[in-house]
Parts: C-alpha cells; structure tokens; sequence
C-alpha cells in the first residue's frame, strides 16, 4: 500500500483533520475500534498500524500515551464478536 502512496494520502487526511491534536487521536482510535469489529488484533497490527500510526505519533510529543491508546484500542478485538477469542 506504501507503494501506491496510500501512506502520503492518510498523512494528508490526518493532518487536514478539523479539531485539533485530541479530535485526530479520536478518529484514529475510533477508525481502529471499528476495524476490530471485523478484524482481529493481528491483522489490524499488520494492515491499519504502520498506515495510521506514524501521522499520529507526529502530532504527539509523548508517543508512549499514544501507544498505550492504541494498545488498549486493539484489546477491544479480543473481545469483540465475531473474531473475539474471549
């Protein structure tokens, strides 16, 4: 996906995103939240990580708090049905 630019086009998005540094973090956590409804942990890791990810940390000074939002995020897979393993 990186090849066909795909990474330029969602730092794009992100930081034309309205609402500041708290409204991009929302977005990205929800989009990641919604992806755990259909997806499990490790192919959000594999696919929606390295393309969401980066353009967050950026924003951010503490990339530890953003990691940890995004980890607690993920756990939401686990649990979740139809690919939930709790």
């Amino acid at each position: 996906m990186r090849l066909l630019g795909t990474d330029k086009l969602i730092e794009g998005w992100v930081n034309a995103f309205p609402g500041g540094d708290v409204a991009v973090c929302a977005a990205v956590l929800s989009t990641i939240f919604v992806a755990a409804f259909v997806l499990d942990a490790f192919e959000i890791i594999f696919v929606a990580a390295p393309i969401l990810i980066p353009p967050l940390l950026i924003r951010f000074e503490d990339a530890v708090w953003v990691s940890r939002l995004v980890l607690l995020t993920l756990q939401a897979s686990f649990l979740l049905r139809p690919v939930g393993y709790c």
